[in-house]
């Protein structure tokens, strides 16, 4: 299981267990506030290293292992004092969600598609996400002609 590592950043330096395959959806909103990473980013930008994410990451790290890490302080740390740790990482992350949509990026109303080349992460792992299958009442949508 990966951890998250923190030196340096007295008093919350030590290692905390995270299981990144059991995001919840609070944790993909904080995610998402902290980092701006929405869950079908979370493999390439973890590839990235993207500071903001690992952060993220330890807030949930933390708080999980019953520390409240004041988020400030993450933010005033210095460079590499916080360090996600284990070779297992890529094979954790949760696939992306299957599109609620039809397949089509909401914004340019094309299929999504992740481009040519690009890997999974987790081959062989892949498991169905159950779609909203209750009544969505009297809402009405807009569409384009």
């Amino acid at each position: 299981m990966p951890l998250i590592r923190i030196e340096g950043v007295p008093p919350w330096d030590g290692e905390y267990p995270i299981n990144i395959d059991a995001l919840t959806n609070r944790d993909l909103h904080l995610i998402k506030r902290v980092s701006g990473v929405r869950a079908g980013e979370l493999g390439e930008e973890f590839d990235r290293g993207n500071n903001d994410l690992i952060v993220a990451i330890t807030l949930i790290a933390a708080q999980r292992n019953g520390v409240a890490i004041p988020e400030d302080d993450l933010w005033d740390a210095s460079i590499g004092k916080i360090t996600l740790v284990g070779d297992e990482v890529e094979e954790d992350l949760p696939s992306a969600p299957p599109s609620v949509n039809g397949g089509h990026d909401s914004t340019s109303g094309g299929p999504t598609t992740s481009g040519e080349g690009s890997e999974t992460t987790g081959a062989g792992n892949q498991e169905t996400t159950p779609l909203f299958t209750g009544s969505r009442g009297s809402a009405t949508t807009a569409e384009s002609g």
